[in-house]
């Protein structure tokens, strides 16, 4: 009853979410985060809820953009949505030879409660789990050609709900700092995979490896990314299923944003 009650209570907290982007893009035309209305304080308005700036590359697509440290218009996300409830306290700058490190004034600590919070709770999942808003990474392994695809051309933003320990401190700020090959070694992550299943099917089509909720991971350098349509998550899911007789912590939920109110953004 009580896992029941924290899976309806997840649910109806991404349809708020989802409701409340809406209105906001309303209103600005822009997604929060990436609102170039804003001036220093907004994004570029490329429609991607980008963590770090272009590093130099022709395009927004790079895929050092995905939730690598929490910052730029991932950390700008929640006070342009809900400026009464979360704060911001990081800046968008990178270092200056190497695009995957951060100075210190370059990010901020994701916290959850207390005067600071800047990231809100996640409802299910550890405690202390959070969620950021993030795209998906441009690999061409998983970019869809397909219109009407969820990641027809990688153009899509996610809520990931992270495990606590990701929500790192200075220098460097990186939402991971651990280098394994996550189809055989995940780092740690926020939910176990029968919660994940249950989100899935009230959100979505119930499937791991397809549709706007999926299992993905925190891998090298720090990205987030959905790889559960080419590759088995380890504990978590194999191809369409969800790895339901594990009770352990394995699995990283992507949530498509919009898709509760619409066809996503």
């Amino acid at each position: 009853m009580i896992e029941s009650a924290k899976i309806s209570a997840q649910v109806k907290q991404i349809q708020q979410y989802d409701a409340a982007i809406i209105t906001y893009v309303e209103r600005f035309k822009n997604l929060p985060g990436d609102n170039p209305l804003l001036g220093t304080d907004g994004g570029n308005g490329n429609k991607l809820i980008e963590s770090r700036p272009n590093h130099g590359g022709p395009t927004a697509t790079d895929s050092g953009m995905a939730g690598t440290a929490y910052s730029c218009e991932t950390e700008k996300f929640w006070k342009h949505l809900f400026p009464q409830q979360f704060v911001s306290n990081g800046t968008c700058s990178r270092h200056p030879t190497n695009w995957y490190s951060f100075p210190a004034t370059g990010a901020a600590q994701a916290v959850s409660k207390g005067a600071t919070t800047n990231a809100p709770a996640a409802k299910t999942g550890k405690d202390g789990s959070f969620i950021i808003v993030t795209p998906q990474t441009h690999d061409s392994g998983w970019v869809s050609t397909t219109p009407g695809n969820p990641w027809y051309k990688g153009m899509a933003n996610f809520y990931v709900i992270l495990d606590p320990s990701h929500a790192q401190n200075a220098p460097n700020y990186n939402i991971n700092s651990i280098d394994v090959n996550p189809a055989v070694t995940p780092p740690n992550a926020s939910t176990k995979p029968i919660t994940l299943l249950a989100l899935d099917k009230k959100m979505d089509d119930g499937i791991a490896n397809q549709g706007h909720v999926q299992p993905g991971i925190k891998e090298q350098y720090g990205h987030v990314r959905i790889i559960s349509n080419f590759y088995s998550i380890v504990n978590c899911s194999n191809g369409a299923l969800y790895t339901v007789n594990n009770n352990n912590y394995t699995c990283t939920p992507f949530i498509r944003i919009g898709a509760q109110v619409g066809n996503g953004l």
